[in-house]
Protein backbone atom coordinates (compact mmCIF):
# COMPACT_ATOMS: atom_id res chain seq x y z
CA UNK A 1 0.00 0.00 0.00
CA UNK A 2 1.11 3.57 -0.66
CA UNK A 3 2.57 5.38 2.36
CA UNK A 4 0.37 8.11 3.76
CA UNK A 5 1.68 11.69 3.69
CA UNK A 6 0.78 14.07 6.53
CA UNK A 7 0.55 17.88 6.43
CA UNK A 8 0.03 19.04 9.99
CA UNK A 9 0.68 21.84 12.44
CA UNK A 10 2.78 21.12 15.52
CA UNK A 11 4.71 23.27 18.00
CA UNK A 12 6.87 22.56 21.02
CA UNK A 13 4.68 21.88 24.01
CA UNK A 14 1.71 21.49 21.71
CA UNK A 15 -1.58 21.10 23.59
CA UNK A 16 -3.49 19.87 20.54
CA UNK A 17 -5.73 22.94 20.44
CA UNK A 18 -7.83 23.44 17.33
CA UNK A 19 -7.08 26.30 14.89
CA UNK A 20 -10.37 28.10 15.56
CA UNK A 21 -9.82 28.33 19.32
CA UNK A 22 -8.88 31.80 20.72
CA UNK A 23 -5.16 32.32 21.04
CA UNK A 24 -4.21 29.39 18.86
CA UNK A 25 -1.00 30.01 16.87
CA UNK A 26 -2.43 29.12 13.49
CA UNK A 27 -0.45 27.55 10.68
CA UNK A 28 -1.91 29.63 7.85
CA UNK A 29 -1.90 28.23 4.32
CA UNK A 30 -3.02 30.31 1.34
CA UNK A 31 -4.48 27.40 -0.63
CA UNK A 32 -4.21 23.67 -1.26
CA UNK A 33 -4.90 22.02 -4.62
CA UNK A 34 -4.74 18.22 -4.61
CA UNK A 35 -4.56 17.00 -8.21
CA UNK A 36 -4.41 13.24 -8.72
CA UNK A 37 -3.14 12.82 -5.15
CA UNK A 38 -3.67 9.86 -2.82
CA UNK A 39 -3.27 9.01 0.86
CA UNK A 40 -2.78 12.49 2.35
CA UNK A 41 -3.81 13.71 5.81
CA UNK A 42 -4.28 17.47 6.34
CA UNK A 43 -4.38 18.12 10.10
CA UNK A 44 -4.84 21.38 12.07
CA UNK A 45 -4.06 23.73 9.17
CA UNK A 46 -5.85 27.07 8.62
CA UNK A 47 -7.05 28.54 5.33
CA UNK A 48 -8.07 32.02 6.43
CA UNK A 49 -6.90 34.45 3.74
CA UNK A 50 -9.58 36.30 1.80
CA UNK A 51 -9.72 34.57 -1.61
CA UNK A 52 -11.88 34.74 -4.73
CA UNK A 53 -11.37 31.02 -5.50
CA UNK A 54 -11.69 27.90 -3.37
CA UNK A 55 -8.91 27.68 -0.75
CA UNK A 56 -9.18 23.88 -0.74
CA UNK A 57 -9.68 22.05 -4.04
CA UNK A 58 -9.56 18.28 -4.45
CA UNK A 59 -9.67 17.52 -8.17
CA UNK A 60 -10.57 14.40 -10.20
CA UNK A 61 -8.30 11.41 -9.81
CA UNK A 62 -7.57 12.05 -6.15
CA UNK A 63 -8.53 9.56 -3.46
CA UNK A 64 -8.13 8.77 0.23
CA UNK A 65 -7.59 12.35 1.44
CA UNK A 66 -8.45 13.25 5.04
CA UNK A 67 -9.04 16.80 6.30
CA UNK A 68 -9.19 16.81 10.10
CA UNK A 69 -9.34 19.69 12.62
CA UNK A 70 -8.99 22.15 9.73
CA UNK A 71 -10.30 25.75 9.55
CA UNK A 72 -11.50 27.24 6.23
CA UNK A 73 -13.03 30.72 6.09
CA UNK A 74 -13.40 34.01 4.20
CA UNK A 75 -13.97 32.86 0.63
CA UNK A 76 -15.04 35.96 -1.34
CA UNK A 77 -16.06 35.13 -4.94
CA UNK A 78 -15.52 38.00 -7.35
CA UNK A 79 -18.10 36.69 -9.80
CA UNK A 80 -20.84 34.09 -9.29
CA UNK A 81 -20.38 31.25 -6.81
CA UNK A 82 -17.31 29.76 -5.23
CA UNK A 83 -17.05 27.16 -2.46
CA UNK A 84 -14.69 27.22 0.49
CA UNK A 85 -13.91 23.52 -0.01
CA UNK A 86 -14.47 21.93 -3.42
CA UNK A 87 -14.25 18.13 -3.80
CA UNK A 88 -14.57 17.35 -7.52
CA UNK A 89 -14.61 13.82 -8.89
CA UNK A 90 -12.55 12.37 -6.03
CA UNK A 91 -13.01 9.10 -4.11
CA UNK A 92 -12.99 8.42 -0.39
CA UNK A 93 -12.43 12.02 0.74
CA UNK A 94 -13.01 12.59 4.46
CA UNK A 95 -13.76 15.99 6.00
CA UNK A 96 -14.06 15.59 9.76
CA UNK A 97 -13.90 17.57 13.02
CA UNK A 98 -13.37 20.80 11.06
CA UNK A 99 -14.89 24.29 10.76
CA UNK A 100 -15.98 25.98 7.50
CA UNK A 101 -17.41 29.45 8.03
CA UNK A 102 -17.91 33.15 7.36
CA UNK A 103 -18.03 33.59 3.59
CA UNK A 104 -18.09 37.22 2.47
CA UNK A 105 -21.51 38.47 1.36
CA UNK A 106 -21.83 40.51 -1.82
CA UNK A 107 -24.77 41.36 -4.08
CA UNK A 108 -24.97 38.87 -6.94
CA UNK A 109 -22.40 36.46 -5.47
CA UNK A 110 -22.53 33.31 -3.36
CA UNK A 111 -19.68 32.34 -1.09
CA UNK A 112 -20.41 28.67 -0.40
CA UNK A 113 -19.33 26.12 2.16
CA UNK A 114 -18.44 22.57 1.11
CA UNK A 115 -19.26 21.59 -2.47
CA UNK A 116 -18.94 17.96 -3.60
CA UNK A 117 -19.44 16.96 -7.25
CA UNK A 118 -19.28 13.50 -8.86
CA UNK A 119 -17.60 11.99 -5.81
CA UNK A 120 -17.64 8.42 -4.50
CA UNK A 121 -17.71 7.34 -0.86
CA UNK A 122 -17.20 10.84 0.57
CA UNK A 123 -17.50 11.23 4.35
CA UNK A 124 -18.43 14.57 5.97
CA UNK A 125 -18.57 13.91 9.69
CA UNK A 126 -18.64 15.99 12.91
CA UNK A 127 -18.02 19.42 11.39
CA UNK A 128 -19.37 22.92 12.10
CA UNK A 129 -20.45 24.85 8.99
CA UNK A 130 -21.99 28.30 9.26
CA UNK A 131 -22.65 31.69 7.64
CA UNK A 132 -22.12 30.75 4.01
CA UNK A 133 -24.65 30.09 1.26
CA UNK A 134 -25.25 26.42 0.49
CA UNK A 135 -23.10 25.20 3.31
CA UNK A 136 -23.39 21.64 2.00
CA UNK A 137 -24.08 21.49 -1.69
CA UNK A 138 -24.06 19.44 -4.85
CA UNK A 139 -25.97 20.26 -8.03
CA UNK A 140 -26.15 18.34 -11.33
CA UNK A 141 -24.09 15.40 -10.10
CA UNK A 142 -24.46 12.04 -8.31
CA UNK A 143 -22.41 11.23 -5.23
CA UNK A 144 -22.85 7.51 -4.51
CA UNK A 145 -21.84 6.37 -1.05
CA UNK A 146 -21.86 9.89 0.43
CA UNK A 147 -22.31 10.01 4.23
CA UNK A 148 -23.05 13.32 5.98
CA UNK A 149 -23.26 12.70 9.71
CA UNK A 150 -23.27 14.61 13.01
CA UNK A 151 -22.67 18.08 11.58
CA UNK A 152 -23.89 21.47 12.83
CA UNK A 153 -25.10 23.49 9.84
CA UNK A 154 -26.51 26.95 10.54
CA UNK A 155 -26.77 30.66 9.84
CA UNK A 156 -26.79 33.48 12.39
CA UNK A 157 -25.88 36.53 10.24
CA UNK A 158 -29.35 38.09 10.19
CA UNK A 159 -30.56 41.39 8.72
CA UNK A 160 -33.72 43.49 8.60
CA UNK A 161 -34.05 42.64 4.86
CA UNK A 162 -32.73 46.12 4.00
CA UNK A 163 -29.03 45.52 4.49
CA UNK A 164 -28.79 46.26 8.20
CA UNK A 165 -27.46 43.60 10.56
CA UNK A 166 -30.09 42.69 13.13
CA UNK A 167 -30.16 40.20 15.94
CA UNK A 168 -32.56 37.40 14.97
CA UNK A 169 -33.88 39.38 11.97
CA UNK A 170 -36.27 38.10 9.26
CA UNK A 171 -33.56 37.85 6.54
CA UNK A 172 -29.98 36.60 6.33
CA UNK A 173 -26.88 37.00 4.15
CA UNK A 174 -26.99 33.37 3.07
CA UNK A 175 -28.98 31.52 0.45
CA UNK A 176 -30.11 28.07 1.48
CA UNK A 177 -28.20 25.78 3.78
CA UNK A 178 -28.08 22.41 2.08
CA UNK A 179 -28.68 21.05 -1.44
CA UNK A 180 -29.15 17.31 -1.76
CA UNK A 181 -28.58 15.08 -4.77
CA UNK A 182 -28.42 11.49 -6.01
CA UNK A 183 -26.97 8.25 -4.74
CA UNK A 184 -27.52 4.79 -6.22
CA UNK A 185 -29.41 1.69 -5.12
CA UNK A 186 -26.08 0.00 -4.30
CA UNK A 187 -24.60 3.11 -2.64
CA UNK A 188 -27.34 5.38 -1.27
CA UNK A 189 -26.60 8.75 0.29
CA UNK A 190 -27.00 8.90 4.07
CA UNK A 191 -27.83 12.08 6.00
CA UNK A 192 -27.64 11.13 9.67
CA UNK A 193 -27.80 12.93 13.04
CA UNK A 194 -27.22 16.46 11.71
CA UNK A 195 -28.52 19.72 13.20
CA UNK A 196 -29.71 22.34 10.69
CA UNK A 197 -30.99 25.75 11.79
CA UNK A 198 -31.30 29.48 11.12
CA UNK A 199 -32.47 29.54 7.49
CA UNK A 200 -34.01 32.88 6.45
CA UNK A 201 -34.76 34.38 3.03
CA UNK A 202 -31.63 36.02 1.61
CA UNK A 203 -31.35 39.79 1.87
CA UNK A 204 -30.66 40.54 -1.80
CA UNK A 205 -29.68 44.13 -1.02
CA UNK A 206 -26.38 42.84 0.39
CA UNK A 207 -25.92 39.24 -0.82
CA UNK A 208 -26.87 36.28 -3.02
CA UNK A 209 -26.64 35.12 -6.60
CA UNK A 210 -29.82 34.95 -8.72
CA UNK A 211 -31.91 36.55 -5.99
CA UNK A 212 -33.00 35.11 -2.69
CA UNK A 213 -34.58 31.79 -1.80
CA UNK A 214 -37.79 32.03 0.28
CA UNK A 215 -37.94 28.41 1.37
CA UNK A 216 -36.10 25.16 1.99
CA UNK A 217 -33.29 25.06 4.50
CA UNK A 218 -32.57 21.72 2.86
CA UNK A 219 -33.82 20.41 -0.46
CA UNK A 220 -33.10 18.96 -3.85
CA UNK A 221 -34.47 17.91 -7.21
CA UNK A 222 -34.59 21.27 -8.96
CA UNK A 223 -31.43 21.25 -11.06
CA UNK A 224 -30.79 17.52 -11.03
CA UNK A 225 -32.19 14.32 -9.56
CA UNK A 226 -32.36 13.68 -5.84
CA UNK A 227 -32.64 9.94 -5.33
CA UNK A 228 -31.60 6.89 -3.34
CA UNK A 229 -31.16 8.76 -0.06
CA UNK A 230 -31.82 8.14 3.63
CA UNK A 231 -32.52 11.21 5.82
CA UNK A 232 -32.61 9.95 9.39
CA UNK A 233 -32.45 11.31 12.94
CA UNK A 234 -31.69 14.92 11.96
CA UNK A 235 -32.98 18.09 13.62
CA UNK A 236 -34.31 20.95 11.46
CA UNK A 237 -35.09 23.83 13.81
CA UNK A 238 -35.89 27.54 13.54
CA UNK A 239 -35.93 27.74 9.73
CA UNK A 240 -38.12 29.71 7.32
CA UNK A 241 -38.61 26.55 5.27
CA UNK A 242 -37.92 22.92 6.06
CA UNK A 243 -37.11 20.01 3.73
CA UNK A 244 -38.42 20.33 0.18
CA UNK A 245 -38.32 18.16 -2.91
CA UNK A 246 -38.70 20.59 -5.80
CA UNK A 247 -39.32 19.32 -9.32
CA UNK A 248 -37.87 21.71 -11.85
CA UNK A 249 -36.05 21.72 -15.18
CA UNK A 250 -34.14 18.45 -15.55
CA UNK A 251 -34.83 17.34 -12.00
CA UNK A 252 -36.99 15.08 -9.87
CA UNK A 253 -36.91 13.32 -6.52
CA UNK A 254 -37.46 9.61 -5.96
CA UNK A 255 -36.60 6.72 -3.66
CA UNK A 256 -35.97 8.86 -0.57
CA UNK A 257 -36.61 7.72 3.01
CA UNK A 258 -37.14 10.40 5.68
CA UNK A 259 -37.27 8.66 9.06
CA UNK A 260 -37.12 9.77 12.68
CA UNK A 261 -36.31 13.45 12.16
CA UNK A 262 -37.41 16.47 14.21
CA UNK A 263 -38.84 19.54 12.45
CA UNK A 264 -39.77 22.50 14.61
CA UNK A 265 -40.12 26.19 15.45
CA UNK A 266 -41.01 26.99 11.86
CA UNK A 267 -40.80 30.59 10.59
CA UNK A 268 -42.95 30.63 7.44
CA UNK A 269 -42.61 33.17 4.65
CA UNK A 270 -44.48 33.71 1.41
CA UNK A 271 -44.13 30.90 -1.13
CA UNK A 272 -43.67 27.18 -0.43
CA UNK A 273 -42.43 27.08 3.13
CA UNK A 274 -43.93 24.12 4.94
CA UNK A 275 -41.77 22.05 7.27
CA UNK A 276 -41.81 19.23 4.72
CA UNK A 277 -43.09 19.07 1.20
CA UNK A 278 -43.03 18.33 -2.48
CA UNK A 279 -43.39 21.19 -4.91
CA UNK A 280 -43.75 21.14 -8.70
CA UNK A 281 -42.18 24.15 -10.38
CA UNK A 282 -43.74 23.66 -13.79
CA UNK A 283 -42.16 20.30 -14.63
CA UNK A 284 -43.95 17.33 -16.18
CA UNK A 285 -41.97 14.95 -13.94
CA UNK A 286 -43.31 13.57 -10.67
CA UNK A 287 -41.72 12.73 -7.32
CA UNK A 288 -42.22 9.08 -6.44
CA UNK A 289 -41.07 6.31 -4.14
CA UNK A 290 -40.90 8.36 -0.92
CA UNK A 291 -41.21 7.13 2.67
CA UNK A 292 -41.88 9.63 5.46
CA UNK A 293 -42.08 7.70 8.74
CA UNK A 294 -41.77 8.33 12.46
CA UNK A 295 -40.89 12.03 12.21
CA UNK A 296 -41.97 14.71 14.70
CA UNK A 297 -43.32 18.09 13.54
CA UNK A 298 -43.64 20.83 16.18
CA UNK A 299 -45.01 24.34 15.56
CA UNK A 300 -44.96 23.89 11.79
CA UNK A 301 -46.82 25.65 9.03
CA UNK A 302 -49.10 28.66 8.71
CA UNK A 303 -50.10 29.32 5.10
CA UNK A 304 -48.87 25.98 3.77
CA UNK A 305 -49.41 23.62 6.67
CA UNK A 306 -46.91 21.25 8.25
CA UNK A 307 -46.69 19.33 4.98
CA UNK A 308 -47.28 20.46 1.41
CA UNK A 309 -48.16 17.72 -1.04
CA UNK A 310 -47.78 18.55 -4.71
CA UNK A 311 -46.34 16.45 -7.52
CA UNK A 312 -45.77 13.23 -5.55
CA UNK A 313 -47.08 9.72 -6.11
CA UNK A 314 -46.43 6.10 -5.09
CA UNK A 315 -45.25 7.27 -1.67
CA UNK A 316 -46.07 6.62 2.01
CA UNK A 317 -46.48 9.13 4.85
CA UNK A 318 -47.14 7.19 8.07
CA UNK A 319 -46.71 7.18 11.83
CA UNK A 320 -45.55 10.80 12.17
CA UNK A 321 -46.27 12.97 15.21
CA UNK A 322 -47.67 16.44 14.50
CA UNK A 323 -47.82 18.92 17.43
CA UNK A 324 -49.20 22.47 17.45
CA UNK A 325 -49.04 22.65 13.67
CA UNK A 326 -51.33 23.74 10.85
CA UNK A 327 -53.02 21.02 8.80
CA UNK A 328 -51.18 19.83 5.69
CA UNK A 329 -52.16 21.08 2.26
CA UNK A 330 -52.37 19.68 -1.25
CA UNK A 331 -53.02 16.16 -2.41
CA UNK A 332 -50.87 13.23 -3.40
CA UNK A 333 -50.50 12.62 -7.12
CA UNK A 334 -49.08 14.67 -9.96
CA UNK A 335 -49.52 18.43 -9.92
Amino acid sequence: AQARKVLRYYREGDSGDDPWQPGHAKARVLALHASDQRFIVVHRLSFTERRTTAPVYVSPGSSDLIFAHTLVEHVDPEFGSEPSVYVDGASRTHVQNSVIRECFARVGNDGQGLNYMNTTDTRIVSNELYNCSRLLSSVFSPNPGLVIENNDVYVDDYTDCQGNSTLDGPCSKSKGLWLMNAGTAEKPIQYLHNRVSGMRPCDTSVACLYGGVPYAAIGGGYNGPMSWSVIQANTFWDNSGGLFHVIGPGGYSENVSTVGNLFGRHRPVSGPSACYGWYNDGSTDTNRGHEVYLNTFVDCGVDNGWMERGGVEASDVRCNTVIASTAGTGTFGAG
